[in-house]
């Protein structure tokens, strides 16, 4: 797992890579990363999370939308073989 500040909104941070392992999924791994990455971002008085996760990957998307994260309108398109992502903001 990895987050940082947002580079341009000084009250902000991004969730930028969440990975659980195929045999450790439904075990509430994902959550509680998700979780830890929200205790962070509180602890350093940001007001807003941000992640991106690509458009098919719906048991990501349930989890984020669990935790709060709603979709912001955005979208964009990762680098071959392409494949669009959905933008997610949380506050």
């Amino acid at each position: 797992m990895r987050a940082a500040h947002h580079d341009h909104l000084r009250d902000a941070g991004l969730l930028i890579s969440m990975w659980v392992a195929p045999e450790a999924r439904r075990q509430g791994i994902g959550a509680a990363l998700v979780d830890a990455v929200a205790h962070w971002a509180r602890t350093r008085v940001l007001k807003r999370l941000f992640l991106d996760v690509v458009e098919t990957n719906t048991p990501a998307i349930a989890l984020y939308a669990r935790k709060g994260f709603v979709p912001t309108g955005e979208a964009g398109t990762l680098l071959p073989p392409a494949t669009t992502f959905v933008k997610f903001s949380w506050s």
